[in-house]
């Protein structure tokens, strides 16, 4: 089994680390930023049907094969509340969630390809975001199209030319 980079670092410092625990999820936390969590058994936690199927289209779009509800639970509340329709949020989440998945192991890519972009990663978790919480997204936001595409135009012909269903 391999340790993941963020738990080696956690216990090289555990000076510096706090952990909290509510109910039955336990956080390990350094400078106020969650590097680690632990649900217990799972309990509890669990993905809608809508989110279910827009994992699916992670793996379909990058490659990376990570189902585990635990991880996004938290992934899909991350870009419905810090707000994937922002570039800089949607790139930023997108990077992390890429670089956790391709330390976790969990690439189906073929070993030519290297990792996926950060950009291909923001359209996802946007389209993602789009299909299970359109109504965080402001006033047009989702007209003007994930982060990558400018005008309301251009929007419209992705979301046709996509494989991927958007509901209305």
């Amino acid at each position: 089994m391999l340790t993941p980079s963020v738990f080696r670092e956690a216990t090289r410092n555990p000076a510096g680390m706090r952990v909290s625990s509510v109910d039955q999820t336990m956080q390990w936390l350094v400078d106020g930023s969650t590097l680690l969590f632990f649900v217990r058994d799972d309990e509890g936690i669990e993905l809608t049907d809508e989110e279910t199927q827009q994992v699916r289209m992670w793996e379909n779009t990058l490659g990376l094969a990570q189902f585990h509800p635990v991880v996004w639970r938290d992934r899909f509340d991350r870009m419905c509340n810090d707000g994937v329709w922002g570039r800089g949020v949607a790139l930023a989440l997108a990077s992390e969630f890429i670089a956790a998945d391709l330390e976790a192991g969990t690439s189906t890519r073929s070993s030519g390809l290297g990792a996926p972009s950060s950009q291909d990663g923001a359209s996802a978790l946007w389209v993602m975001a789009v299909n299970t919480c359109r109504y965080r997204f402001p006033d047009g936001a989702i007209e003007q199209g994930p982060p990558e595409i400018g005008s309301a135009s251009n929007a419209s012909s992705v979301v046709k030319d996509s494989a991927f269903t958007i509901a209305q």
